[in-house]
């Protein structure tokens, strides 16, 4: 039988410094809310199981519908700030490189730089630089609905 070894060498990059991590818009016990950090993607959104898991399966149910309630009301958050509305919001779990549960949250537009392929993969473009300066002027924002839901 086949068992991965992906972390056996190496020490997660998602467990580590938590306390400094200035990315950090909400977190709790049980996960915490991060920006991505992605140039094209200013309002690209990680949410990250603060336990250290490789998949959702390695989760109780009751755990699993907690992650995914917070994915989703990041999503929904997401919707109704940005403007414009983005025209698809990417949800997306991999963990091939960091082997850690969390998910990627990424809203699209047609004038970003991967449209209509994956925000991972190979740019096709330079994305609209006014998209860009819209996205970021509205992360306070952002982070301030995200705040304001997960505190209630």
């Amino acid at each position: 039988m086949y068992k991965s070894n992906i972390m056996s060498n190496l020490v997660c990059p998602l467990c580590v410094n938590l306390s400094i991590d200035d990315n950090i818009i909400f977190a709790n016990d049980i996960y915490r809310i991060v920006w991505g950090n992605e140039a094209n993607y200013p309002c690209f959104i990680r949410v990250v199981w603060q336990q250290h898991v490789v998949e959702m399966t390695d989760l109780s149910l009751e755990q699993q519908h907690i992650l995914l309630q917070a994915v989703l009301l990041v999503e929904r958050i997401l919707r109704n700030t940005l403007q414009p509305t983005p025209d698809k919001i990417n949800l997306m779990s991999l963990g091939n490189q960091v082997p850690h549960l969390h998910w990627h949250i990424v809203p699209r537009y047609c004038l970003d730089a991967h449209w209509p392929n994956s925000p991972l993969g190979v740019v096709s473009r330079q994305t609209d630089a006014q998209l860009i300066t819209q996205m970021y002027a509205q992360r306070n924002a952002v982070a301030q609905s995200i705040f304001l839901m997960f505190t209630k």
